[in-house]
């Protein structure tokens, strides 16, 4: 009995506290004690996009404003509101920003003349641009609609080798403000060309409101699905479903080499993986370890490439180049097929430290010997799906095989279907 009513004293005591906390939290009328009290609303209404992300940018901060602080921050706030208007540029939709509450007005009321603004709409205002500011960050990095990486996974921090708060932090710090932000893109050659020509053709755009039109659009699209396959590697495989085509990516030169992909009904998937290895073909048609006795046969030279997926399919080297003349090669049943699967092995025996090993090879295909070829070091795989892309200095289209470019469209944009036509 004792005890229960020790225990009744405690925690009417902790309550108390608590209590007394909270009163003196919410009697604090200062931005940063707004600040705190916001967080929480904001986290329970769903105004913000990434809200943990928000949370600790402030919490780092001991939760004072960021942009609303006075002149020492006017001109890096000026810098953000202006960037965050001009995110047509990096093919990103200026709806995902909080547009209607981070105008201009209202922020050369807040910072030319703070004693008519209380602190509760200073503190509202620099948690909407912080949460914009880490939404540009996360979309310019991991792109909007990364299948991979969702926004409530990138909130909840599953990737640490990149968070956006820290990214934000150390940018206040340097003296050119915008470059530290959008240095978060990706590094690949194919990215930035393309972001070279959207911005080229955009920057003269005012405030980059409303939906673009339909180059912009098919540019910005194309823009999101190089965020999701950003790579550091400098030797990767990169197939392009629409463009039918391998790329063998190399630190000093690329290879490429024509293929077959899935037909519309029976597509090609798009997909992350890595070659781990490869196997000459007797002249039975042949599956993973098995000899398919069916009555068709391989021509000398056939070579089938292996990387692990969920769909069983995989890489078939064929010898007979007229396969790969017509202009529409999506053909197959999802399997992938290139041309002189033999060149491409020798590659990459060469790439793997055994190019002593590319005899063996070429007997081994004579011979119409099943032979495989464990990879030391399995080489990356992307699969993607790129409607466009520069050449040489110019933009060149590839066909919108499996339709998917509206449905992107749209999503990007937060648009109907009926206003994604033109």
């Amino acid at each position: 009995m004792k005890k229960s009513i020790i225990v009744f004293i405690i925690l009417t005591g902790i309550m108390q506290y608590a209590g007394a906390i909270d009163r003196a939290a919410r009697s604090d009328t200062s931005v940063s004690a707004e600040i705190r009290l916001q967080l929480g609303d904001f986290k329970n209404q769903g105004l913000l996009h990434f809200p943990k992300s928000v949370f600790r940018f402030y919490r780092q901060h001991t939760f004072q404003p960021a942009w609303v602080n006075g002149v020492q921050e006017q001109k890096r706030t000026w810098e953000a509101v202006l960037m965050l208007n001009c995110v047509l540029q990096f093919g990103l939709c200026h709806a995902d920003y909080h547009p209607k509450e981070i105008d201009y007005a209202h922020l050369h009321v807040i910072l030319e003349h703070p004693e008519k603004v209380n602190n509760n709409d200073k503190a509202r205002y620099d948690l909407l641009i912080t949460d914009a500011l880490i939404s540009f960050i996360n979309h310019l990095h991991y792109g909007k609609l990364n299948p991979y990486f969702t926004a409530s996974k990138i909130d909840a921090r599953v990737d640490t080798s990149f968070i956006a708060g820290k990214i934000l932090s150390r940018a206040l710090t340097q003296p050119h403000f915008m470059s530290a932000i959008t240095a978060v893109q990706p590094g690949a050659k194919s990215y930035i060309e393309l972001e070279e020509q959207m911005r080229n053709l955009t920057q003269f755009q005012e405030d980059c409101a409303g939906l673009p039109d339909s180059a912009v659009r098919k540019m910005a699209i194309n823009l999101e699905r190089l965020r999701w396959i950003a790579t550091t590697q400098h030797t990767y495989l990169q197939l392009n479903i629409p463009a039918y085509k391998l790329t063998f990516h190399l630190p000093d030169t690329n290879f490429e080499f024509r293929a077959i992909v899935g037909a519309p009904l029976t597509p090609t998937p798009q997909l992350n993986s890595a070659l781990t290895d490869f196997t000459t073909s007797s002249k039975l048609k042949i599956s993973r370890g098995i000899s398919e006795l069916s009555g068709a046969f391989n021509p000398k030279g056939v070579i089938y490439f292996w990387f692990k997926n969920k769909y069983g399919i995989s890489i078939c080297g064929r010898p007979e180049r007229d396969l790969f003349d017509p202009s529409e090669r999506n053909l197959s049943q999802g399997e992938i097929k290139i041309e002189d699967g033999e060149h491409l092995a020798a590659l990459l025996l060469k790439a793997d430290g055994r190019s002593h090993e590319i005899a063996d090879l070429k007997r081994a295909i004579n011979d119409y010997a099943i032979k495989n070829y464990i990879l030391n070091t399995p080489i990356p795989l992307k699969i993607i799906y790129i409607t466009c892309e520069v050449w040489r200095n110019g933009i060149i289209t590839h066909p919108d095989i499996y339709n998917l470019d509206n449905k992107l469209e749209m999503a990007l944009y937060n648009a109907d279907q009926s206003l994604v036509s033109n």
